[in-house]
């Protein structure tokens, strides 16, 4: 058997060793634990609670590929053109299929999540690291999943015929309507259009699929009060510095609405940015976007922008404060929007770790007035010297609008320098 080794590790084919002995078993090794622990999470974790087959067959596969697609591409050095390549073909695949549940969307990123920790875990991280990120994932989605039952609130939307009841002084009339008329125990309703041509109304109503409670649920309400929807976004960035003032960048984005249930709008953005000196910067750059409504067709929008951004360092604090002025164009829609957007980013002392805050206003021109602020909480971390993943939460909030809406988000992002 020793001897069989040794010739399997002596063997080249087109100059490429055809066997590595120490690579081999750490990718054999690794890839055993990799698929133990998402069967675990999928088949005793989600499929036991949701008895859907269909996911169980799409979380193990994607776990495979995406953890040898990581492993085996560690070391290797990507090109430009065959960098573009890939961030097309990944940019033009999409699921195009029945929308897929928040739930479901959970699971695919915990799956996802897992198989990247466990291919691109390397020598500076310990294996107790490895096993106690491993045990705290499977122990929170086991007591998410197991132990405290979360009272699940679903939504739905109907159209509504009484339009005289949509007045803010017959809500209880309207309530005790709806409930008659659903059945349902509704807990709270929203008034998203108003057609006055046909006298309908498009209202969402809130209700609790079971009345099972928990503690958790008692808490629950204290959270979704103003709630109007939860969102995914995600984005893949590609940089490429042209020489020491002037860079440029390309941006796939994807986002999900209706509790990440249903796609809200994919985009590819390019822009180009001039270093005038440390402390100032001045880009614009084109979007171009699908813009998804609740029926799933398709609006096509432009966008065009100029930014200039400010930028000062104190020790290990970096202040900064971005201001843009964007005009959005497409069928029957005009935007035209400045925007200002301060913040503050910490780099943590012996550690890559960075957080930020930000703090950005939306100044409608064409009223002119606010109509929106986002604030944003993100953490930042370099995976290797020229890819940095970053992670945020979002709330954005609409204000001086008919039916003001407030949207929480979770948000990721990967970015690659040449």
């Amino acid at each position: 058997m020793n001897e069989l080794l040794l010739l399997l590790t002596d063997l080249e084919i087109f100059g490429t060793d055809f066997f590595d002995k120490k690579d081999f078993f750490e990718l054999l090794i690794k890839a055993v634990f990799n698929f133990f622990i998402i069967a675990y999470i999928v088949r005793y974790l989600y499929y036991p609670a949701t008895k859907n087959k269909d996911y169980l067959f799409t979380y193990l596969l994607i776990s495979i590929t995406v953890f040898f697609l990581c492993f085996l591409l560690e070391n290797v050095k990507l090109q430009l053109g065959f960098a573009l390549g890939l961030f097309a073909i990944f940019g033009i695949i999409r699921y195009r299929t029945d929308p897929i549940p928040i739930k479901e969307m959970t699971y695919l990123f915990i799956v996802i999540g897992v198989s990247v920790i466990n291919a691109l875990a390397n020598k500076k991280i310990s294996h107790s690291e490895l096993l106690f990120a491993n045990f705290i994932i499977i122990a929170v989605t086991y007591g998410l999943e197991k132990i405290w039952l979360l009272q699940h609130e679903t939504r739905k939307t109907i159209t509504y015929e009484k339009i005289e009841l949509i007045k803010p002084s017959k809500k209880e009339e309207l309530m005790a309507d709806l409930k008659e008329r659903t059945g349902l125990n509704i807990t709270r309703i929203e008034v998203r259009r108003i057609d006055f041509l046909r006298d309908t109304a498009q209202i969402r109503i809130f209700f609790f699929e079971d009345e099972k409670l928990s503690i958790l649920c008692c808490l629950l309400p204290l959270f979704a009060i103003g709630q109007d929807d939860f969102q995914l976004w995600s984005k893949v960035e590609l940089g490429y510095k042209i020489n020491k003032k002037v860079s440029v960048e390309l941006t796939e984005g994807f986002r999900l609405r209706e509790n990440a249930s249903l796609p809200s709008k994919t985009f590819t953005d390019f822009n180009a940015t001039y270093k005038h000196n440390k402390k100032v910067r001045i880009g614009t750059g084109y979007r171009f976007i699908q813009a998804f409504n609740l029926a799933q067709d398709i609006r096509l929008r432009h966008r065009w922008y100029v930014d200039m951004t400010l930028r000062q360092k104190v020790k290990r604090y970096q202040f900064g404060f971005r201001s843009r002025i964007q005009h959005q164009k497409g069928v029957d829609h005009l935007e035209r929007y400045y925007r200002g957007k301060i913040s503050a980013s910490y780099n943590i002392r012996k550690t890559p770790l960075e957080p930020t805050i930000s703090v950005e206003s939306f100044l409608n021109l064409q009223s002119p007035q606010f109509d929106k602020f986002r604030y944003t909480a993100a953490l930042s971390y370099p995976l290797r010297k020229k890819v940095q993943a970053s992670l945020y939460c979002r709330i954005q909030q609409e204000i001086n609008v008919s039916f003001p809406n407030t949207f929480y988000i979770l948000g990721a992002g990967v970015s690659y320098d040449f």
